[in-house]
Order: C-alpha cells, then sequence, then structure tokens
C-alpha cells in the first residue's frame, strides 16, 4: 500500500509540470496573437484617419472645381474644364500644406477629374451654359507602414467626391418682396436675363392690385430684418405667399441698405442696430449712376431694358451692373414671381411661379420723397436667369432656372463618399 501510494505522488507531480508547459505555449500564442491584433489596429486606425482627413480635401476639391465651372458658364467648355481641373488639383496641395496633413500628400497618388452632365455620371458630357457636375477622385495614395510591412508592402487609402449645382426653382432665404409674372407659364415668369426691373415701388400702381406695392408677409421676423435676409422659410412654385399692403418705406430701407454695408461701415455703427452687420458685410458697392437708369426709365417700366445692351439710348448700357460686381453676393437678392390676376385689395394670395435672382444696382430710398434727380423712387434691380444662393431646396429636378447652391452629391461608384 505504501508503495502505490509513493507512485502515485510521482506520477501526479509529472502530470502538474506537464501541464505548466503547454499554459506556457498558450500564453506566449495569446500574447503574439494580441499583440499582432493591437500592431494592426494601428495601422488601420492611422490609415483610416488619413483617410477621413483626404475625404475633406477631396470634397473641397470638388467643390471648388464645380464654382469653378459654374463661374465659367458661357465660355468655352475644355477652358472651363481645364481651369476647374487646375483648380481641383491646387486645392488637393493646399490639404497637403495645412497643419496636421503632413501625410496627405496626393503627389504620387492618382488623382482623375472628370464631369458629367448628370449628378449621377449617366448623362453625356457638360455643354456651354449646361448643368455640369464634377467628380474628383484619389486612389493609390500611400502611406506609411508600421506593423502592416510583417505582412504586406502596400497600405494606401482612396477618396472621391462629386459636386455641382443643386436643383433649381426654389429657396429658402427669400426676401419679403415679389415680381408678377409677365408669362406665368414661361421658366423665368417671363422676365429676361440682364433686364432691368423696378422692385419696391413708391407708387400705388402695381399689378398685385390697390393698396399692395409689391411686399410680401412673410411668417418669420420684420420686415426689417427679412429684407436684410434673416428669413428662413421656404418660397416654392407652386405655392402661395401672402401679399403686405402698404407702403412702409423706412423698413424696407434700412433692411437693404444693410447688403451695402462694409466692414467698416459696421464697425463704425452705420446701418440700423436691430440688423446692422447680422449678415456679413458687402465687399462691392459700387452704385449704378443714377441719371443712367433715369435715361432708360421708360424702358426699365416696360421690362425692355437690358443692363449690358448697346441698344440703349446712350447706347453703352449701364457703366456697372451684375457683370462688373465682385462683392460677397449680399446684392444678390431671391425675389418670388408671382401670378398677379389683378383687382385684388389689401392682402392677398398669390401662387409662386419661381423664384427670380435679383441685382440691386443701387441703395434704395430712404424715404418716398428722397430726391433722385428725373430718377422714380423705387428698388432698381437686374434680374439673373440664375444664381447661387446660400439655401435652397431640392425639387428633383436638374434646373439651373431660379436659385442654386453648388452642393456635394453621392459617388455612385463609391458609397463611401
Amino acid at each position: 500500500m505504501k508503495i502505490s501510494h509513493s507512485r502515485y505522488r510521482i506520477h501526479s507531480r509529472y502530470g502538474m509540470k506537464k501541464q505548466q508547459g503547454i499554459v506556457i505555449v498558450i500564453v506566449t500564442i495569446a500574447m503574439i496573437t494580441m499583440l499582432g491584433v493591437a500592431a494592426l489596429a494601428i495601422d488601420i486606425n492611422h490609415a483610416y484617419m488619413n483617410r477621413t482627413k483626404l475625404q475633406n480635401g477631396v470634397d473641397a476639391a470638388a467643390l471648388s472645381a464645380a464654382f469653378s465651372m459654374d463661374e465659367y458658364k458661357g465660355t468655352s467648355i475644355e477652358e472651363a474644364k481645364a481651369n476647374a481641373t487646375t483648380v481641383a488639383n491646387e486645392t488637393l496641395v493646399r490639404l497637403t500644406s495645412s497643419a496636421g496633413n503632413a501625410e496627405v500628400d496626393s503627389i504620387g497618388a492618382d488623382i482623375a477629374v472628370t464631369f458629367n452632365s448628370s449628378s449621377d455620371f449617366t448623362g453625356a458630357d457638360c455643354v456651354v451654359d449646361g448643368d455640369c457636375y464634377v467628380r474628383v477622385a484619389v486612389s493609390n495614395l500611400a502611406l506609411e507602414s508600421y506593423f502592416m510591412r510583417l505582412f504586406t508592402d502596400v497600405k494606401a487609402v482612396a477618396a472621391s467626391a462629386v459636386s455641382g449645382p443643386s436643383a433649381g426653382g426654389g429657396s429658402c432665404n427669400v426676401v419679403p418682396m415679389a415680381m408678377c409674372a409677365p408669362d406665368p407659364l414661361s421658366e423665368t415668369g417671363g422676365y429676361n436675363d440682364n433686364n432691368v426691373y423696378q422692385l419696391k415701388l413708391y407708387s400705388n400702381t402695381s399689378e398685385m392690385g390697390p393698396g399692395n406695392f409689391q411686399l410680401l408677409n412673410l411668417d418669420e421676423g420684420t420686415l426689417r430684418e427679412q429684407m436684410a435676409g434673416s428669413y428662413e422659410g421656404c418660397a416654392f412654385p407652386g405655392e402661395d405667399v401672402t401679399s403686405k399692403p402698404g407702403n412702409t418705406v423706412g423698413p424696407v430701407w434700412q433692411g437693404l441698405d444693410t447688403r451695402f454695408l462694409t466692414e467698416d461701415d459696421i464697425a463704425n455703427g452705420s446701418g440700423s442696430n436691430s440688423v446692422r452687420g447680422s449678415y456679413g458685410p458687402e465687399t462691392d458697392t459700387t452704385e449704378t449712376p443714377a441719371d443712367e437708369l433715369a435715361d432708360n426709365l421708360d424702358a426699365i417700366k416696360e421690362g425692355t431694358f437690358n443692363a449690358g445692351d448697346a441698344d440703349s439710348l446712350d447706347g453703352e448700357g449701364l457703366s456697372y451692373n451684375y457683370a462688373d460686381y465682385t462683392g460677397t453676393g449680399r446684392r444678390v437678392l431671391e425675389v418670388p414671381i408671382i401670378e398677379c390676376t389683378g383687382g385684388e385689395t389689401g392682402a392677398s394670395d398669390y401662387r409662386v411661379v419661381t423664384i427670380g435672382c435679383y441685382f440691386l444696382l443701387r441703395k434704395p430710398p430712404r424715404n418716398s420723397g428722397q430726391g433722385q434727380g428725373a430718377l422714380e423712387n423705387a428698388v432698381y434691380a437686374e434680374y439673373m436667369r440664375d444664381c447661387k444662393v446660400q439655401n435652397s431646396r431640392n425639387n428633383g429636378e436638374n434646373s439651373t432656372i431660379g436659385t442654386y447652391r453648388i452642393v456635394l452629391y453621392d459617388d455612385p461608384f463609391n458609397e463611401d463618399s
């Protein structure tokens, strides 16, 4: 019995030593695995971080290129594409020079800038004066490997973005004024590109009916604030807007006058206290001379005077119009163009035909008796067939008639864009 017990104890010690050896092997393997996973996690996180930086840069490059294409409307499409491609590449280079982005160096990577007439890139090539969408794609941007080099020599990221004009038509930043559509069936309401019109009238002669001076009753803020740019509600073709009877010259002037305030004006306390500087400064405050408008007043009231037309009375059009403008956009107004049936009295509802873009040629009169020589006291503006705005609502149609923005779209070739 004693001998048997001694043998049992010897075998037990031997088994424990054997198990201890297996545990060391398992722990070693587990530690190596965890270290490998941790090492890969470092590389993966590094790649993801730089891919995010690259995506931000590609987004900016696509937006810049789309802005460039839009600015080159009416010129050679090949020239516009070349300029947009240059702008996209320069934007990517600036990304690399920004703090913390040294690794996102596009030099050596594959960069492709392509163009299409459709945001999903199923359309044809871009044409002059048509909608054009830009896709910027960067691939094979090599990054430094840390632990991944044990498994592969390749560590690269890619990103792409599509940008172009939003669908036109509606706007969510309109001013509380309206223009009666000469032709409600026309996509522009019957207004002609670059023609000059009277917006806010100072006599009761509007087609909107007695008591109306082409003002609207919007449901957010005061008239003064809305004229300055505060309104965030939307006006959209097919919907109704309500007129605001009365002349109310003071609030109209106080609101629109802020659209001519420079940084110095704002700092010096110019403009109405309630809206001064609330919506940013203007950098181009040049006004069209009053006598040039007065010389063509009859044609302006008939809607037949073109700001750049050599057939005007002086043979030169206007010495300053939207083509000369270099400002921040504060002088560009989004105005509902409505269907006026005539004969209404007081506040009435009108159907919106479209949203028009109007460029303020002069500061508004301070009051109905302000002298402007032979020029009637009204708000004078140049109509533009389309314009970029800060806020617009997409109606699902790819059309830049009316107001629109340059926006990013989902890349149909890259669901991660």
